[in-house]
C-alpha cells in the first residue's frame, strides 16, 4: 500500500474525509459497513457491534495523537493479540492499542498484529476481533458524527 492511501487517524484531514465536516470532531460514533452496526464498548472491556444509538457515551469515540482509538472514558482500544479479541486498556504508547485507518479500503489495522478490526458479518453483539485483512464490508468502517 502507498504511503498517499494510508494515513493516521488522529490527522485532521482524514476527519474530514470520513465525517464530512470541516473542523476536528471530538466524538463520533464508529459504523461497520455490513449492516450499519456501531462499534460499543461495554462494562469497561468487552467491545462489540451494536445497533446504532445517538448520543450513546458507550458508542462514542475520539483520536488522539498516538494513533489511538479512544472512548469516552478516556480508554483505548487494545488488542489482546492471543485470542485476537480487542478490549478496552489504559492509554499507553503500545503497538497493541495505535490504529491506522486505509483510506482506499476504509479498515482499521492495528500496529502489532497488522489485521484489521472486524465483526463477524450479521453478528449484532458480537465481540468484535481482529483478523487477517480482506475486501469484505465487516473489516469497513467509517466515522459518524452525524448518526441516525
Amino acid at each position: 500500500m502507498s504511503a498517499k492511501n494510508q494515513f493516521y487517524l488522529n490527522k485532521p484531514l482524514l476527519l474530514f474525509c470520513l465525517s464530512g465536516v470541516t473542523g476536528w470532531v471530538s466524538a463520533a460514533q464508529l459504523v461497520n459497513a455490513s449492516h450499519s452496526q456501531c462499534l460499543q464498548a461495554d462494562n469497561d472491556a468487552d467491545i462489540f457491534a451494536a445497533e446504532c444509538t445517538p448520543a450513546l457515551p458507550t458508542q462514542e469515540w475520539t483520536y488522539n495523537a498516538q494513533k489511538q482509538v479512544v472512548n469516552s472514558k478516556g480508554q483505548c482500544l487494545t488488542v489482546y493479540s492471543k485470542n485476537s479479541y480487542i478490549y478496552l486498556g489504559k492509554c499507553k504508547s503500545k503497538p497493541s492499542r495505535e490504529w491506522v485507518y486505509e483510506v482506499s479500503s476504509s479498515r482499521l489495522k492495528n500496529m502489532e498484529t497488522h489485521q484489521c478490526l472486524t465483526v463477524r458479518r450479521g453478528a449484532l453483539n458480537e465481540r468484535v476481533k481482529v483478523a487477517a485483512c480482506s475486501n469484505g464490508d465487516s473489516q469497513k468502517w467509517r466515522y459518524d458524527t452525524s448518526p441516525t
